[in-house]
């Protein structure tokens, strides 16, 4: 690696108007100097898991840290009861959809096992871990291979992008979207692999998603003990402050 760039004097977002214009640091609630627009990211590498009340675990089943096949760094590792659905869900709804306003997701996710009627999804939903209302995630149905790009919005499920990739057991995915304000990029592995296009917010049908608020969730159905393991998960909006 080559040696760093070095910036003395510090770096900022802001204008030198504007109260923090001569703070050494990027401005932790407004970017690119405009005073109304900031971006909120959850970003947890899982050294620990928090709080006691940080997850919500539905289902049965627990979560514990362990290093996995990502080698050194963090890992989480989501053990359901045998062959019962389990969700871990991100206690607080801190995130949501807005039409201009982007938006980004990232996550570092590997099944133990995908044989069988295995099935799980992860991405971003409501309080209600089993995604009958609304959510935005990523999706392998019982009996195949594939991971499909799903929205639910009200209760309406649309497949946004089918077999956006395929599931290897004990491999990881680094799976993420962008949504850029109107379009939404689906990537896998660091590779754009479908940009759906004019996405419309709160709406029930075509290429929609929803405009409630939404939290991380990952949940597994297991055939008998299979398990997921997180490295990473980034969430980011922006809103207006």
């Amino acid at each position: 690696m080559s040696a760093p760039t070095r910036f003395l004097n510090g770096v900022t977002t802001v204008t030198a108007g504007m109260p923090l214009g001569n703070y050494p640091f990027p401005d932790p609630f407004h970017t690119g100097g405009t005073a109304d627009v900031d971006v909120v990211t959850y970003s947890n590498d899982f050294f620990d898991i928090g709080t006691t009340t940080a997850y919500t675990i539905s289902g049965g089943g627990a979560v514990a840290l362990g290093v996995g096949a990502a080698g050194v760094g963090g890992t989480i590792v989501h053990t359901p009861a045998s062959a019962t659905a389990s969700a871990v869900t991100r206690a607080a709804t801190a995130f949501s959809f807005t039409k201009g306003k982007k938006f980004w997701f990232l996550q570092r996710i590997a099944p133990s096992a995908v044989a069988g009627v295995m099935s799980m999804f992860f991405g971003m939903n409501t309080a209600n871990a089993a995604i009958t209302a609304d959510g935005l995630y990523f999706r392998k149905a019982a009996s195949q291979s594939n991971l499909d790009f799903v929205s639910v919005v009200n209760g309406t499920t649309t497949v946004l992008a089918a077999a956006v990739t395929t599931v290897a057991a004990g491999t990881y995915l680094d799976v993420g979207f962008y949504y850029d304000g109107t379009d939404i990029l689906v990537s896998v592995n660091d590779a754009v692999k479908v940009r759906i296009s004019a996405i419309t917010v709160g709406a029930t049908n075509g290429a929609t998603v929803t405009s409630a608020y939404l939290s991380p969730v990952f949940q597994i159905t297991p055939v008998a003990t299979e398990n997921l393991n997180t490295d990473y998960i980034l969430v980011a909006n922006e809103v207006q402050r």
